[in-house]
């Protein structure tokens, strides 16, 4: 799994066991990557990208995936069977019936030996859907015990158990508008959200964000960078203002959204790495009535992935792993491109 934010690559090893209808999970092992210096510049410039530079681009990620896959396999001595690829989202513009996720899964497969599923999204904007979020149909069936589940990754994505009917849905951008306007002073991030705690609210830009017209849709809906380059970090207005306030208007609009679909009282788990945001999980508990659950440090970093290796779990058993519900779809379906590595002649 490597999320919007595309800080790194995250990999679990994970065992299911399919019992009566219950799954239950094992994390056997994990292991994160750095994404080297230039492949991460050319993601960043991947929606302004030549076709061709766009396709080379695409290999290489698969290539990168492939060989981390493949040094985890060796050093681990893992029998995992597939591989359940995520990919590192392009563009996301389901309106227009068009996703990508970088990240070939050819490549992934000959370069690692083993089978991939990825693609995960497109069978469902097909039917008709936003083919995302995928996760909640994952919360449904891994983390139940909560009333709703919340992921603080480059977006924030919300599933809510505790209705007649499943629901997950984008809320709006999280860690890839803090860390925009953290590069501006040359950081990668706001650690523990310290220079966004500094700062004053913009009161005129807060309620800018806030009248977005993405905030008043009814889900289904999901985004891409693309809104958020379009709809913030491309208006020239957020450059004269200080940066430790630009974080902190940014924060205190993070949590107002969130705020408002956790407005019920019940338990939720917080995941993503903006959990680790103390000033924004500070400004959350104060917004939200819904009691925020940290867990353990291996399923903040972690849940993303297993939820997508439970994804290709399913598809490999030939079974449902998307809910319409959530991604409004005509149907449901059991989604995802599975990609055999190359047979020796």
């Amino acid at each position: 799994m490597c999320g919007t934010s595309q800080d790194g690559l995250d990999l679990a090893d994970v065992r299911f066991t399919f019992q009566e209808g219950k799954i239950c999970y094992e994390v056997t092992g994990k292991h994160s990557f750095d994404l080297p210096d230039t492949l991460q510049a050319a993601i960043r410039d991947a929606l302004t990208m030549d076709i061709l530079s766009f396709l080379q681009l695409d290999q290489a990620v698969g290539e990168f995936f492939g060989d981390a896959v493949s040094t985890y396999l060796k050093s681990s001595g893992s029998n995992a069977q597939f591989i359940a690829s995520h990919g590192i989202t392009s563009f996301h513009q389901p309106e227009a019936g068009i996703t990508h996720q970088l990240g070939s899964g050819a490549k992934i497969a000959t370069r690692s030996g083993l089978p991939v599923i990825n693609g995960f999204r497109e069978q469902d904007i097909a039917l008709g859907g936003q083919g995302a979020p995928l996760v909640p149909y994952c919360d449904q069936l891994l983390f139940h015990d909560y009333d709703a589940t919340l992921n603080l990754g480059g977006f924030v994505n919300v599933t809510l158990l505790n209705g007649e009917h499943l629901l997950g849905f984008d809320v709006g951008p999280a860690n890839l508008l803090l860390n925009h306007f953290a590069d501006l002073i040359e950081l990668t991030y706001d650690k523990g959200g310290e220079r966004a705690r500094r700062g004053q609210v913009i009161p005129e830009l807060l309620e800018a964000w806030n009248k977005l017209p993405f905030y008043q849709l009814p889900p289904p809906k999901s985004l891409g960078k693309e809104w958020l380059d379009q709809a913030i970090l491309n208006k020239a207005y957020t450059k004269s203002y200080a940066t430790e306030d630009l974080l902190h208007t940014a924060v205190l609009h993070i949590a107002e959204q969130i705020g408002k679909v956790l407005d019920f009282k019940g338990k939720c788990l917080v995941t993503g790495g903006g959990a680790y945001n103390t000033f924004l999980m500070e400004v959350l508990n104060e917004r939200c009535k819904t009691e925020l659950i940290l867990p353990a440090d291996e399923l903040i970093e972690f849940k993303e992935a297993i939820c997508f290796a439970l994804l290709g779990a399913l598809r490999w058993r030939s079974e449902q792993n998307t809910a319409s519900s959530v991604t409004g779809a005509r149907r449901s379906s059991s989604s995802g491109y599975l990609h055999l590595p190359p047979l020796e002649g």
